[in-house]
């Protein structure tokens, strides 16, 4: 069964209002894939102006998070889990099938802008927890913006990512 702490039901981006399905659907991949967390990128113009370039879902594979930290976590209530940062930096180092669903909020935004704005989004953030990272996973990451072609904004376009 889905654990309480993951979503049940389609969520809502709060700032874009772009809603999420709970569980992301796709015949290449036959275990489930459930959303665990929602965001969205914006960016101020001049100070002035925000704009809501994307909006995206987190989604994971339950099965593979209880193999993977089960023997850590077993006997941790969920309560405890939703504020105890080591596992979320357990989650982040273990070797997990993660998919994003990003979806395009902001006309005219192209793949190549979405791998810019990624890349030094999350570069800073490298950084921050470890300067001496190599950069190797946001390289990997990156690569999978490789057509550079506007993508209309509408809703219903989105790009999925694995990992």
């Amino acid at each position: 069964a889905v654990p309480t702490t993951i979503f049940q039901e389609d969520a809502v981006e709060p700032k874009t209002g772009i809603k999420f399905p709970a569980f992301l659907e796709d015949d290449s991949c036959p275990a489930t894939t459930v959303l665990v967390g929602v965001g969205f990128k914006g960016m101020k113009i001049m100070r002035v102006k925000n704009l809501n370039l994307y909006a995206f879902g987190l989604y994971m594979q339950p099965n593979t998070i209880c193999e993977k930290l089960g023997p850590k976590y077993a006997s941790v209530p969920t309560t405890n889990l939703k504020d105890d940062p080591d596992f979320y930096n357990d989650l982040l180092r273990e070797n997990l099938h993660i998919r994003v669903r990003l979806v395009v909020n902001y006309k005219g935004l192209s793949i190549g802008a979405v791998r810019d704005v990624f890349e030094k989004s999350l570069g800073l953030r490298l950084r921050k927890i470890n300067p001496n990272t190599d950069y190797h996973c946001l390289k990997t990451f990156a690569s999978y913006f490789t057509k550079d072609i506007p993508i209309p904004a509408v809703r219903l376009n989105t790009l999925v990512c694995s990992r």
